[in-house]
This record gives C-alpha cells, sequence and structure tokens, in this order.
C-alpha cells in the first residue's frame, strides 16, 4: 500500500492503520469460518435478528474501545 507520508507520526499512524485493516480483516476470516449460512431470517423470527443485532453492535463496541486504548496514535475527532 502507498500513502504519503510526511513526519515520522504520520508514517507511525499509517502504519498502525495498516496492521489494524490485517487484522480486521483476519478476524473476519475467523469469524466467517464460524458461522454457518443460513439464508435471510423469516418474519417470524424478527426478534431474533433484532436480539442479535444488539448483541452484535455491543461486541463491536467494546472492540472499538480496545482499539482506541491500543492505538497511541488515536485522536478523537469529535
Amino acid at each position: 500500500m502507498m500513502a504519503p507520508v510526511f513526519s515520522r507520526v504520520a508514517w507511525r499512524c499509517v502504519w498502525y492503520t495498516i496492521q489494524g485493516i490485517n487484522n480486521m480483516v483476519q478476524s473476519q476470516k475467523e469469524d466467517s469460518k464460524a458461522l454457518a449460512p443460513s439464508g435471510p431470517p423469516i418474519p417470524s423470527d424478527r426478534a431474533k435478528v433484532r436480539m442479535q443485532s444488539f448483541i452484535d453492535m455491543r461486541i463491536f463496541k467494546e472492540r472499538w474501545r480496545n482499539a482506541v486504548k491500543e492505538d497511541n496514535c488515536w485522536v478523537d475527532p469529535y
């Protein structure tokens, strides 16, 4: 991956971003192996799908918080 780099700090942030993307791709491969395709949910399973969505969002938020803690370059723009 080619990225314009203007300082050591910028390069370090780019490097951590690339590594984070690589880690994310690897974790998605592992997650996809654990899940079997089941097709689209049927309407009677709407409550189960909604509950799974909440669970997935909770997992995502926890992963995000951990990634922010581990990344020395992260600056929250908000």
